[in-house]
């Protein structure tokens, strides 16, 4: 086993030096790899929620162009029957 490290060591000079960050990556990845899997569902949830504000937006958006076009044909309707007679007392 030391004869493999020897030779690892002469072919690379930055042998320990990589190994030793190699160990860090998989220790960072080990420690990471459970809150990263536990956002997940966060992520899943969130996405879901915009959906649905996005579906919301649309719905209002629609509906706010219904009440525009009834109010704009209700004015065309009211032109088009002209002034309303007054419905007070006639003198």
């Amino acid at each position: 086993m030391q004869r493999r490290g020897e030779t690892a060591q002469l072919e690379n000079p930055n042998f320990a030096r990589d190994a030793v960050k190699r160990l860090r990556v998989l220790a960072i990845n080990k420690t990471l790899s459970r809150p990263l899997a536990a956002l997940d569902p966060a992520v899943a949830q969130n996405g879901e929620l915009i959906r649905d504000i996005v579906r919301e937006q649309a719905v209002d958006a629609h509906l706010r162009a219904l009440r525009a076009e009834a109010a704009a044909a209700k004015r065309q309707i009211d032109v088009a029957d002209g002034p309303t007679p007054s419905t007070g007392p006639s003198l």
